[in-house]
């Protein structure tokens, strides 16, 4: 099950530790697992946003503090996304951003 409430909170750890490896000259294939846990990340808030989080009888109810909690999530993964796509370009190696994609 997934952590609805903790979710925009591991995108932005995540997001950056892989920053500032960037920043820090990391090379690209170590750095490739963390790229994947974000993506992981990317797919639970998918899955909560369609509600298959919950099991049968939790579809049922909806907090609204979880909609905002979602909501959360998907603009802070939006924005690391933003944040990494510049860290990239300009503290990478030349396209790096596209390997990554």
């Amino acid at each position: 099950m997934i952590e609805v409430l903790a979710l925009a909170g591991a995108v932005t750890k995540i997001a950056g530790s892989i920053s500032a490896a960037v920043k820090a000259g990391k090379d690209l294939n170590t750095l490739m697992p963390a790229f994947g846990r974000l993506a992981k990340l990317e797919a639970d808030i998918n899955l909560a946003e369609t509600g298959r989080h919950k099991g049968p009888l939790g579809r049922l109810t909806s907090s609204e503090e979880e909609g905002f909690a979602i909501a959360q999530a998907k603009m802070a993964h939006k924005q690391a996304q933003d944040e990494l796509r510049s860290a990239c370009r300009l503290y990478g190696p030349p396209d790096m951003w596209a390997m990554v994609v």
